[in-house]
């Protein structure tokens, strides 16, 4: 008999440590936000945080791993 060996398909989130994991990134970016709507009154400052914090999340949560994922299916 021959055994057949399926292919391990690894997550990009597997090769990350627990503090860059999805629910801590999104955690932290929270947790930031929400200090900075407690300090501050400045809608500016306040929509800078949002602006910085959508884009770290984008480049994290959904670019990172679709990049990986795409250059893993070569």
């Amino acid at each position: 008999m021959e055994s057949e060996t399926k292919p391990v398909i690894s997550s990009f989130w597997s090769y990350k440590p627990k503090w860059c994991q999805p629910w801590s990134i999104l955690l932290t970016g929270t947790l930031v936000l929400i200090i900075i709507y407690l300090i501050t009154n400045s809608w500016i400052i306040r929509l800078l945080f949002v602006f910085l914090i959508s884009i770290w999340w984008f480049l994290f949560l959904f670019l990172a791993p679709y990049i990986y994922s795409s250059s893993d299916n070569n």
